[in-house]
């Protein structure tokens, strides 16, 4: 008895509202019906508070409209937000379709999580924002068209724009 469903919610800073990443457990037309929460939504407004939330059944009626609850069986929800620098950056959300309660060994486990999960979110962040900075930079250093040559330390070449490479230019290096 316990956790046998769930799904990652991203924000999306364009919209302000959530959408579903990933899921385990949920049926097809759960997923479609709940890929995407707009800003002003309920769940928008209890990820943003920024603690986590604890439901039973009839709570979910209210949250997700009984017939919905119902057709997916389920019994109990927990919604944890995902920060990193104390702003909600994701939501795990996490179901039971046996467990009337997500118990509180369960509950202290899935909030450790939440905040793993919202450093490693950071750190993927970072590195797709260097590598989108990179390819910037890599489309300007091609685009010139002046010949332009990377050196290290010893004098070798270790980059050239397209205008150098094109030119068959002959390069020659001292090594003195």
């Amino acid at each position: 008895r316990g956790v046998d469903c769930g799904a990652v919610y991203m924000l999306d800073k364009k919209s302000g509202g959530i959408r579903m990443q990933a899921h385990i457990g949920f049926s097809g037309s759960f997923v479609k019906s709940s890929s995407y929460y707009g800003p002003d939504s309920p769940q928008v407004k209890l990820v943003s508070k920024a603690s986590p939330s604890y439901f039973h059944a009839r709570e979910l009626d209210a949250m997700l409209g009984e017939h919905k609850r119902w057709e997916e069986g389920l019994k109990a929800m927990a919604v944890i937000p995902v920060q990193n620098d104390e702003k909600t950056v994701a939501a795990l959300v996490l179901s039971s379709r046996t467990a009337d309660v997500i118990p509180f060994g369960s509950r202290v486990l899935f909030e450790v999580l939440a905040t793993e999960v919202g450093s490693v979110i950071a750190r993927i962040t970072a590195e797709s924002a260097l590598e989108e900075s990179r390819q910037h930079l890599q489309i300007l250093f091609n685009s010139l068209e002046d010949y332009i040559f990377v050196l290290n330390e010893e004098g070798q070449i270790l980059f050239t724009n397209t205008s150098a490479q094109a030119s068959k230019v002959a390069i020659r290096v001292d090594n003195e």
